[in-house]
């Protein structure tokens, strides 16, 4: 492994945003937004991180031969792989285009 920071990385990122995210979501007052704001900013850091390793990711997923052999992890990382382009793409859209879609 050639940077193994990085998965350290991940994971303290994804641990202060699922910590972040709770705390926000509990306590619904208005203190709580500077906890969203810091919700998104680890969310986009995780993401920047995930494309840097991209490469490293993808290029044992494209290899056929290990599909056969464990099936339900690459399933499971498509999967989340579809979640995280889901929630990018959330992420990214305002709020008033999202309204507009659905006619409210």
């Amino acid at each position: 492994m050639k940077y193994p920071w990085a998965n350290i990385a991940i994971l303290v990122l994804g641990g202060a945003e699922l910590l972040t995210g709770y705390l926000a979501l509990t306590n619904g007052s208005p203190e709580w937004v500077a906890a969203l704001h810091v919700h998104r900013i680890l969310g986009f850091g995780i993401v920047a991180l995930l494309f840097w390793k991209g490469r490293n990711i993808l290029s044992r997923l494209l290899v056929r031969r290990l599909w056969k052999r464990n099936w339900l992890a690459y399933s499971f990382s498509m999967l989340m792989l579809a979640l995280l382009l889901a929630a990018l793409g959330l992420a990214v859209c305002p709020r008033n285009r999202l309204r507009e879609g659905m006619g409210v």
